[in-house]
């Protein structure tokens, strides 16, 4: 029986970078006993067909083996790492009818039938303030479909309704028999180790190639003032092109961290956040990857 680690997201939390290094110690990995299989393989044989609306013209469940050795070149691991954030929830399907990650309970039950047969050993999902989550996915938007203006795109959610626990709730709920990992996303970045480790069924994750190689692919403060001033002053709304050339020419690494709520917004999202992690760490079972103390007060 296969044992398969899910990496389940969430989006804005440095999960493409993590595949990038992934995919850089494929070899390596294999060498250890770990078959992975690198993003853009896996959205083409498994996530695009089968959990994309749209595009799913394939309604019936697929053969993991046969999937495994057919399209992802599997070599006959025992372990298998599956990555991938858009397995449970699209970005635009966060929040809709007014719920958090409101697709994936039934993008979930369908995975379980994909990997019937194999068992889950390990389940990992990494939580971010809702302020910088939320940021950070309008900085997506403004990238993949031109500018918006972020008061329009507030209005598209109940921020209130975000809620982490309520998805590692679900989490539980559907996969009883396996382990259920979350980390906290600043804690994780200043300290991967254990918790990327830990991901790699314990194989140490300082011996991987590559993992200093930064992505600054956020939006700067500036970029966003440049864009905003343009559509408001030339009455010009940017195309996709024209806001990642501005994208480019005002990086984050040299620019300030895009801020758009105010000081009042900002401190109801960040006790917001900080009692819903305290409710992950004291209602559930998961493994927590971050400083207790500062969420149980």
């Amino acid at each position: 029986m296969k044992k398969v680690i899910l990496h389940l997201g969430a989006h804005k939390t440095a999960t493409t970078s993590l595949q990038g290094v992934l995919k850089k110690n494929r070899n390596y990995l294999c060498s250890k006993g770990i078959f992975y299989a690198p993003l853009g393989d896996l959205r083409k044989a498994l996530t695009k067909p089968y959990f994309y609306p749209g595009q799913a013209a394939n309604t019936d469940i697929p053969d993991f083996s046969k999937l495994l050795s057919e399209e992802l070149n599997y070599e006959g691991q025992d372990k298998v790492f599956l990555s991938d954030e858009s397995i449970i929830s699209l970005v635009q399907e966060i929040f809709l009818a007014n719920k958090f990650y409101s697709k994936a309970r039934h993008r979930i039950k369908k995975l379980k039938q994909v990997l019937e047969g194999c068992e889950i050993t390990d389940i990992f999902f990494t939580v971010r303030s809702y302020e910088k989550y939320i940021t950070s996915l309008y900085g997506q938007v403004l990238k993949g479909v031109g500018f918006v203006e972020f008061e329009t795109y507030k209005k598209r959610f109940d921020r209130h309704a975000f809620c982490w626990a309520d998805v590692i709730v679900l989490l539980e709920e559907e996969f009883p028999d396996s382990k259920i990992h979350v980390g906290e996303f600043d804690f994780v970045v200043r300290n991967p180790q254990e918790y990327y480790s830990a991901m790699l069924f314990g194989e140490d994750y300082s011996m991987l190639k590559g993992k200093n190689s930064q992505l600054n692919s956020g939006i700067s403060n500036e970029a966003y003032i440049a864009a905003s001033w343009i559509n408001e002053n030339l009455k010009e709304k940017l195309s996709m092109e024209q806001m990642l050339s501005l994208v480019r020419h005002f990086p984050l690494n040299r620019g300030s961290k895009l801020s758009l709520f105010d000081e009042e917004e900002s401190l109801d999202l960040k006790k917001k956040y900080e009692k819903d992690v305290a409710k992950i760490i004291s209602n559930t079972s998961a493994v927590f990857y971050g400083e207790k103390g500062k969420y149980l007060k």
